[in-house]
């Protein structure tokens, strides 16, 4: 019986068109193989002579790419966390310090944050999960599909990494470059913060000097909450008002496009309040590592006041990092104790 050939114009999820195509490009070159008389290549073999594209990352497979769209589905409503005990908090508001255990608070100690599914995304990005040699092959493959650069680091089978279906006139995405060879998250957002008012980041990514690839600055992509924020940035890269670190950035609208997000209080910046024995840097920075991978721009302490701390987390991201933060927060204890938080304000903004 012939072998019914797959489809990759069917309605499919993005991972699933991935599969279809890579396993009708194999299929394929089976039958060449067979009708010249020669062995079938077996995936492994494509695998290994790199023979399905140019790519490098990770799959669903290893279900990191799961796990940040799970946790990216989960954030990306602003009623998520308001269906139960735990609650996303407005910019006036605390989250309150619950003393008693309820069914979705997971009780931690310092160094542990159990129960939270994030942390299988830490553990991918140190490279403690080890990826089979056709997840590697298909990455390659998916992000020729999707239109990814050969450099690109992410989850191209990640639909919050893939271009949105939008005009471009729509598009918060900008792509800088020319940035200094030791450029940081706090040199980069703090000169876009000092021509505010520009607008909220929605998300920043900074990509490596490479001098080896005909890569001698550093370049990064940010993505706005919205497209006048964008535009705005923009516009002061353009008049040369963003310095960092002693240089002017280029910048033009990012090829992989974003769309706007909702109008909210919502930020990358979060304030968090407790007990002064439990709220330091050091605590939360080892809680927080262990929970999600994030960047940071600053951490500010605010007076204390009758043995009280707040401290105000300024993140790279409000993507998978200040979401991931503020899951955190809602979900699970630090000792005994459920930290106050809420949403802070976005110096660049």
């Amino acid at each position: 019986m012939a072998q019914k050939p797959f489809n990759v114009d069917q309605s499919l999820a993005p991972h699933d068109q991935v599969l279809a195509s890579y396993f009708a490009q194999l299929d394929l070159e089976n039958n060449q193989a067979r009708n010249a008389g020669t062995t079938p290549t077996t995936t492994a073999q494509i695998a290994h002579d790199g023979g399905l594209g140019h790519a490098r990352g990770a799959t669903r497979g290893s279900r990191s790419g799961d796990m940040a769209g799970r946790v990216l589905a989960g954030s990306s409503h602003e009623d998520s966390f308001n269906n139960g005990t735990s609650h996303i908090a407005s910019v006036g508001q605390l989250v309150p310090i619950h003393t008693e255990p309820s069914i979705a608070s997971t009780t931690t100690t310092r160094g542990q944050c159990r129960g939270f599914e994030v942390m299988r995304m830490v553990a991918d990005k140190q490279q403690h999960i080890r990826r089979a040699p056709h997840e590697e092959a298909i990455l390659r493959f998916a992000r020729d599909l999707y239109d990814f650069s050969p450099n690109y680091q992410g989850d191209p089978l990640n639909m919050q990494n893939q271009s949105a279906q939008i005009n471009n006139n729509e598009n918060t995405a900008l792509w800088l470059t020319g940035l200094p060879t030791n450029c940081t998250y706090k040199m980069l957002l703090e000169a876009i913060a000092r021509c505010a008012p520009i607008g909220k980041v929605f998300s920043t990514v900074i990509n490596a000097a490479n001098p080896a690839a005909n890569m001698p600055f550093a370049a990064a992509k940010v993505v706005f909450f919205n497209r006048v924020a964008a535009a705005n940035c923009l516009r002061a890269i353009v008049q040369g008002r963003v310095v960092v670190g002693g240089r002017r950035p280029s910048a033009r609208w990012n090829r992989i496009k974003s769309a706007s997000q909702p109008d909210t209080s919502r930020s990358r910046v979060i304030l968090i309040r407790g007990p002064s024995s439990l709220i330091s840097r050091d605590a939360l920075e080892s809680w927080f590592s262990q929970c999600f991978r994030y960047q940071t721009e600053d951490i500010l302490v605010h007076p204390r006041q009758a043995g009280v701390t707040t401290l105000e987390w300024r993140f790279g991201s409000y993507r998978a990092q200040a979401t991931s933060a503020a899951q955190v927060l809602s979900r699970v204890k630090l000792g005994n104790t459920k930290l106050e938080w809420r949403w802070g304000l976005d110096p660049c903004a």
